[in-house]
């Protein structure tokens, strides 16, 4: 295992040891949030931040294993999404297909594959040879895109998830769900520029070249006009 990416995964599971809020949660403030259901035994619990989001918000579901202090040869975790609601977004662009991000350093993972078109997750990992461990942490984390407005559920299917003793027999005692309310993505306001300016009307005779022209050769055309029938006038009394 690439060393760099062994100190990455043990950070991220130190993180979740010291703060790992319960689902949902709520704000300063508000009452006190729902704490998990009663999971008493052996079980796999997915943990998000807020139920409440926008279309278009990425959110990250953490898994969470918890084998009630007994030890473990592996375990393996089946997801139902509604893929009309939820994309998940690949951890890891480098491998084919795409990958939740398994963070766990003491299981090796077998099986991480995504499908985003039936809204399935499947995460299964195993001990190394006589390496069985005990597990109270999360073991990976899912980013899911919000793609709509509506309620939809992030679910573990009980069913065909597993938490598997030494003896590899299945010992999963209890799952959950997440609901989740998607509103539609806030309007984004662009600021108008204030700074147009003012257009002054145009009122003034010189603003108007054409019409001056007109009035001043109109002018001069009635003087002309009244000059001439005086002189006409004149020559008539003299005769």
């Amino acid at each position: 295992m690439n060393f760099l990416k062994l100190i990455q995964k043990a950070q991220a599971q130190g993180a979740d040891t010291l703060a790992a809020p319960t689902f949902p949660f709520t704000p300063p403030g508000e009452p006190t949030p729902t704490p998990d259901p009663v999971t008493d035994g052996h079980t796999i619990l997915l943990r998000t931040d807020s139920a409440s989001i926008e279309a278009q918000d990425r959110i990250t579901v953490r898994i969470y294993i918890d084998t009630d202090g007994s030890e473990t040869s592996g375990f393996s975790v089946n997801i139902d999404f509604d893929p009309e609601y939820f994309q998940v977004i690949d951890s890891d662009e480098v491998v084919t297909g795409t990958q939740v991000n398994y963070i766990d350093t003491t299981f090796e993972d077998a099986v991480n594959t995504v499908n985003n078109t039936s809204g399935i997750i499947n995460l299964r990992a195993v001990a190394e040879e006589d390496n069985y461990s005990s597990l109270s942490r999360t073991v990976a984390e899912i980013e899911f895109i919000a793609t709509k407005a509506g309620v939809s559920e992030i679910k573990i299917v009980q069913t065909s998830s597993n938490i598997l003793s030494t003896s590899s027999v299945d010992v999963l005692d209890n799952v959950n769900s997440l609901n989740f309310n998607i509103s539609a993505q806030s309007a984004q306001i662009t600021p108008t520029d204030s700074t147009t300016p003012t257009l002054v009307p145009r009122t003034g005779i010189s603003d108007h070249a054409n019409l001056l022209f007109a009035s001043t050769g109109g002018i001069l055309l009635i003087i002309t006009g009244l000059y001439l029938r005086k002189l006409a006038k004149r020559e008539q009394n003299r005769t």
